[in-house]
C-alpha cells in the first residue's frame, strides 16, 4: 500500500469532529463569544464614583453588578452566619438566580432524556424519622448516593424543601429519568422508604404505598433554564397566598437551633462570562433591559391596606402591581434565552457607539446630570 491510500483511509479525529460543523456548540463557546462582542470601553471613567461595573452573562440570566473599589474600614469585620430560622427575600432571589445560570446540557446530553418532578414526602408520624433539619438533609444525602450507586452514573439534579401544613418537610427534586419513567417511579417509592426507614411497619407500608411521587416535567429542555427556575420559585413567591404556609418550618425544628437550607443542587456547573463595562455603556444596558423587563408585563398580586379618613376603618385587598427587580443601574434578569438577549443588546452597544467610547467630557456630563436628579 502506497502512501497516497493510507491517506484515504479511515482518520481519528475528535468527537466534536464527528459530529459535523452543524451541531449545536456548547454553551461554554457562544457564551464566551457573545461576551466577546461588547465593545471594550474605558472603565477608568468609572473611578470618578469610585466603583467598577460587570456585565455578567448566563445561559438564562443577565447581571449587572456595581463594586466598590474603596479600601475596606480596618475596623470593619464580616459577621458570622446566623442559623437559617426562615425563607428569607434573599434566598428566593439567589435560588432564581443560581439556578437560572446553570448549565443544563450536561443534564440532557442521554438520547431522547424525559425531565421529571420527584416529590419526596414523610409518613403521618413524620417527627419520631425526622426530628431535625439535620436528620432530615442526611436522608436526602442518603437518596442521592443510592442513585448512583444503582445507575452508576452522578444524580444531576435541582433540590427543594418545603413543608406541609402538618408540619413534615417534603423535597422536590428536577433531574432527568435514567431509565422508562413506569421503573424509576417504582424504584424511588421503594429507596425512599428504606430510607427514611420508619420503625412502625404500619406507617412504613403506608409511606412505600404513598410516600413518592415522579411526574413527567414537559416542557424542560436545557433551553429553557428560566421555566426551570420559575418553576421552584412559583412556591417562593414574596407574596402572602395560597402556598406561603409552604416557606414555614416547624417550631421544632427552629427550637433545634436551625433549619437548614431551602434548596440546593448537585453536580452542576455554571456557564457565565463577565464583561467589564465602562459608566455610559452600563447605563445604556441598565435601561434597556429595564425597558425591556417592563414591556413583558410581569406583574404579581399584594395586600395592601386602605383607611377610610371619615370613619378610619382599615380593610385589606389584593392589587396587581407591575414586577421590579431591575430597579436602578444594578441588577439581573433572567430570560429564556440569556444569551440571545445578550446578542441583541451587543448588537445595539455597537450600532449606538459605533465600537468607541465615549469622551471624557460625556461621561463627567452623565454624573452631573444624575447628581443633579
Amino acid at each position: 500500500m502506497n502512501s497516497d491510500s493510507k491517506s484515504q483511509g479511515l482518520v481519528i479525529c475528535a468527537i466534536n469532529v464527528r459530529i459535523g460543523i452543524k451541531s449545536v456548540p456548547p454553551v461554554s463557546w457562544e457564551t464566551r463569544r457573545i461576551a466577546s462582542m461588547f465593545p471594550q470601553g474605558d472603565p477608568k471613567y468609572n473611578i470618578i464614583q469610585g466603583e467598577r461595573i460587570f456585565l455578567s452573562i448566563n445561559p438564562g440570566m443577565l447581571r449587572i453588578s456595581r463594586t466598590n473599589t474603596g479600601k475596606r474600614h480596618p475596623e470593619r469585620t464580616i459577621a458570622k452566619r446566623k442559623p437559617i430560622q426562615k425563607w428569607t427575600k434573599k434566598s428566593r432571589t439567589n435560588m432564581v438566580s443560581k439556578f437560572s445560570s446553570l448549565d443544563y446540557t450536561p443534564m440532557f446530553e442521554k438520547e431522547n432524556p424525559i425531565p421529571v418532578m420527584i416529590t419526596l414526602t414523610y409518613p403521618g408520624d413524620w417527627l419520631t424519622v425526622a426530628p431535625s433539619a439535620k436528620a432530615s438533609k442526611a436522608h436526602l444525602t442518603s437518596f442521592r448516593k443510592r442513585f448512583e450507586r444503582r445507575f452508576g452514573i452522578k444524580l444531576q439534579a435541582l433540590w427543594r424543601a418545603e413543608f406541609q401544613r402538618r408540619g413534615a418537610v417534603h423535597f422536590h427534586l428536577f433531574c432527568v429519568s435514567p431509565v422508562p419513567v413506569i421503573e424509576f417511579r417504582e424504584w424511588v417509592a421503594k429507596t425512599w422508604a428504606a430510607v427514611v426507614k420508619h420503625p412502625d411497619p404500619e406507617q412504613r407500608r403506608r409511606h412505600r404505598i404513598a410516600g413518592t411521587a415522579v411526574d413527567i416535567a414537559l416542557g424542560s429542555t436545557k433551553e429553557s433554564p428560566k421555566r426551570i427556575a420559575i418553576y421552584f420559585a412559583k412556591h417562593s413567591s414574596p407574596n402572602i397566598g395560597a402556598k406561603e404556609y409552604q416557606n414555614q418550618p416547624p417550631i421544632e425544628w427552629i427550637e433545634a437551633g436551625s433549619v437548614g437550607r431551602f434548596w440546593g443542587y448537585w453536580n452542576m456547573g455554571f456557564q457565565s462570562a463577565i464583561v467589564e463595562l465602562d459608566l455610559y455603556h452600563a447605563l445604556f444596558i441598565s435601561r434597556t433591559l429595564r425597558k425591556w423587563h417592563r414591556a413583558q408585563d410581569q406583574i404579581s398580586k399584594k395586600r395592601v391596606r386602605r383607611v377610610n379618613i371619615e370613619t378610619g376603618e382599615a380593610k385589606y385587598r389584593w392589587v396587581s402591581r407591575r414586577v421590579k427587580r431591575f430597579p436602578k443601574e444594578a441588577g439581573f434578569l433572567i430570560a429564556d434565552c440569556g444569551l440571545e438577549l445578550a446578542d441583541s443588546l451587543a448588537r445595539a452597544l455597537l450600532a449606538k457607539f459605533d465600537n468607541h467610547s465615549l469622551p471624557r467630557s460625556e461621561i463627567s456630563k452623565t454624573f452631573r446630570d444624575k447628581s443633579q436628579r
